[in-house]
């Protein structure tokens, strides 16, 4: 048994039209983001010690908050109220 079905796609495989783009899937963004901040953490180790590993660890999350705050205050005021 090969594994696909009978339309010959892989079970799971997300099916894009031709009007459609892609979407990266959730699981590689989280790898990605895992692998960068495994780089940075190591790289910041290496050069500057455990105290700016602790400070680039906490600033990674303190930025993806700002970002989000920022696109929550960039909707319009009637968007942000069923927030």
């Amino acid at each position: 048994m090969s594994g696909f079905d009978q339309a010959g796609r892989w079970p799971g495989a997300t099916v894009v039209s031709a009007n459609q783009t892609a979407q990266p899937a959730p699981e590689a963004s989280f790898f990605a983001g895992g692998a960068l901040g495994s780089a940075a953490g190591a790289w910041v180790y290496a050069h500057h010690g455990w105290s700016a590993v602790l400070l680039t660890g906490m600033a990674f999350p303190a930025l993806a908050l700002l970002v989000w705050f920022g696109e929550f205050l960039g909707r319009p005021r009637a968007a942000r109220e069923t927030a």
